[in-house]
């Protein structure tokens, strides 16, 4: 009679184990879907944070800024918050999108890419001087295109993304690019950013005695 009550317990105990191995595996992947649909919720609110600050500092000054430490603190004033890390890296670097002198976007992967850059091919795209910026402040590469303004920041997570961004379904795709930059507009002389980081014309000044157009 004992024998016949442990192996009832033994097989109760079992069925147990089982019933939460099956709910486990049920409910781990719901939770980590979860996970990371917040983690991709948080990577939107920082890098707008990244091009809100780069637009402030721009309005401000008339030009982009060529570090984030300047978008931390610049003549007594903040233009970033903090230095948001990346949320879908364990090192939280950014990758730094840059203004090239013939207009091309440099450390982009969507973008354009301009002649005489270091491209190298990842997976049909092209990514042109690439560099990453750690949530110290300062770029964790050294080379000669720190002196080129600042236009936007990218994730350096290469994982596919649960949820499409602008058309991309992978993180190190997903760039948060001042306008008109991102759209592949440059900036012509006489332009400026205007309000919600789109570019604002100013109007020319007309001549001495010329007629002034009606409205």
């Amino acid at each position: 009679m004992r024998n016949r009550q442990a192996g009832f317990a033994l097989l109760m105990a079992l069925l147990l184990a089982a019933l939460v191995l099956i709910a486990l595996t049920i409910v781990a992947p719901v939770a980590f879907t979860q996970g990371r649909r917040e983690k991709e919720e948080e990577l939107v609110f920082r890098g707008e944070q990244y091009r809100r600050g780069i637009t402030l500092y721009h309005r401000r000054f008339g030009r982009p800024s060529s570090s984030i430490k300047q978008l931390l603190w610049t003549n007594e004033r903040a233009y970033l918050r903090r230095a948001y890390p990346d949320p879908m890296t364990k090192d939280g670097a950014w990758r730094l999108i840059r203004l090239g002198a013939g207009g091309q976007l440099v450390g982009s992967v969507n973008g354009p890419t301009g002649p005489g850059l270091d491209v190298e091919k990842k997976e049909g795209r092209g990514r042109a001087g690439a560099r990453r910026w750690g949530s110290t402040g300062t770029d964790s590469n050294d080379s000669n295109t720190s002196s080129l303004p600042i236009v936007g920041v990218g994730s350096t997570s290469e994982a596919a993304s649960i949820r499409v961004f602008q058309g991309h379904s992978a993180y190190d795709e997903w760039e948060f690019i001042v306008e008109p930059y991102a759209s592949g507009g440059v900036a012509a002389p006489g332009t400026g950013i205007g309000p919600r980081g789109r570019v604002k014309q100013q109007q020319p000044q007309q001549p001495q005695g010329s007629m002034q157009p009606r409205p």
